[in-house]
């Protein structure tokens, strides 16, 4: 098949975040011609090389992000407000950018599906509905917003549920739409509404060829990793580190905790040097020694949707994982095996089990081991993309709607066939 992909941004395993879908393109490319749209950011040659030679065609679409400014105290707040909106501004023009040029090339024929990732580009999705289409919309955003508004200041509360009501009517009037949408686990997949709501499950999964463990001592360590300016991130690393890490130094008083991952705010900073035996390591090349050195894996997560892959890394690694039911509940899917996670959602309760388990070695062992083999059996990239080609294989044989409404047919040059292997266009 010749397949339309649109993503948001590019994703890799050197630079980290969502790689769902990363292993989603390369496995596809194995077996379709993929040309690929995406937003402009700041990605290494290399990385860029690489989607070169598995796609037909790569467009990157749009002006780079600015840059986050790293100035501190009050000027920096404001610097970091005016960044934020820019960024922003600049994200809703790359997508409507990405929206016009999508449409152009539909239009033109020659594309057998259109697979659109992500909910931010739902714009996308909703104007093209007569296109034979795939929505990997992964995480029901409204879920995280909800959940986000209990832990959320009076200032901000209003703003929040403000945002929190327009997700819900955007999920609401695109679910009804869409006919083939996927998500990431079933509770995402029972918070849509319409025709989504009997959408395929598609979990992630995890390399565990490098997600083994390969040794290491386990001390009293406990250890946290994320992207550390994601909200549901920072609120747990506070969270860990003012409501539970005090009651377990009431039973281990030499604990050590490591929170790993960029980008840690200025608070979290200044809080882990106000507790002793922190380290914040900000961005590191590796995670695997962190963990490896590890009794226990903690996720406090307080609010979030969809799968936490460093849950899914962390059990791979064998290491036990305490979390809330929050996250746990990303591990939902249409099977009936349960994670072998210890699940708490109040500060007492996942003090109690990082105890048992720091001061227990069998049931600690015992844990990751039942850890590694669910990853085995549940979450496997291969397996999840073999579902989404069956899928993507199945609305590309379905009559097709209607084209897509017209455009202005001179505004860009078209992709023809004819060229090269990984050919690399930039609109900006």
């Amino acid at each position: 098949m010749k397949i339309l992909y649109v993503m948001p941004s590019i994703l890799h395993p050197t630079i980290r975040g969502e790689l769902r879908h990363y292993h989603f393109l390369t496995r596809l490319a194995r077996r379709h011609e993929i040309t690929l749209i995406v937003l402009n950011g700041d990605v290494p040659p290399p990385v860029i090389d690489e989607l070169k030679q598995c796609t037909r065609h790569l467009v990157r679409i749009g002006a780079p992000p600015p840059r986050r400014p790293a100035r501190r105290g009050i000027t920096g707040a404001v610097a970091s407000l005016r960044w934020r909106i820019h960024k922003t501004r600049a994200y809703q023009r790359g997508i409507a950018e990405m929206q016009r040029y999508v449409e152009h090339l539909l239009h033109g024929g020659g594309f057998d599906l259109l697979l659109v990732s992500g909910s931010d580009l739902y714009p996308i999705a909703e104007s093209l509905l007569g296109a034979p289409m795939v929505v990997d919309w992964c995480d029901t955003d409204s879920i995280r917003m909800r959940l986000a508004l209990r832990h959320t200041g009076l200032l901000e509360w209003p703003l929040r549920f403000l945002r929190y009501q327009q997700m819900r009517r955007v999920e609401e009037r695109v679910f009804r739409k869409l006919r083939h949408v996927t998500f990431i686990s079933r509770r995402d997949r029972d918070a849509a509404v319409g025709v989504a709501r009997s959408g395929t499950i598609i979990p992630n999964g995890c390399d565990l060829g490098y997600w083994r463990r390969r040794g290491g001592e386990r001390g009293k360590r406990i250890v946290f990793t994320g992207v550390l300016d994601y909200a549901p991130n920072a609120d747990a690393a506070h969270y860990l580190l003012s409501s539970i890490v005090p009651l377990v130094r009431r039973e281990i008083p030499d604990l050590e905790v490591v929170i790993a991952g960029r980008n840690p705010s200025s608070d979290l900073q200044d809080l882990a040097r106000k507790t002793v035996g922190v380290n914040v390591t900000g961005s590191v090349p590796d995670l695997r020694p962190y963990l490896e050195s590890a009794a226990v894996f903690v996720a406090p997560l307080r609010f979030a949707s969809g799968m936490q892959n460093k849950i899914l890394e962390a059990m791979a690694m064998e290491l036990p994982v305490v979390t809330t039911s929050v996250a746990a509940a990303g591990f939902s899917g249409d099977g009936d095996e349960e994670p072998p996670l210890l699940v708490g959602d109040h500060a007492h309760e996942l003090a109690a089990h990082i105890t048992t388990v720091i001061h227990d070695a069998r049931m600690a062992q015992q844990l990751g081991a039942e850890g590694r083999r669910y990853v085995h059996q549940h979450c496997d990239w291969e397996r999840s993309a073999r579902m989404l080609d069956q899928l993507c294989r199945q609305v590309a044989t379905t009559p097709r709607g209607t084209r897509p409404r017209d455009l202005d047919r001179h505004r860009y040059q078209p992709i023809h066939s004819t060229r090269s292997q990984g050919r690399v266009h930039s609109l900006v």
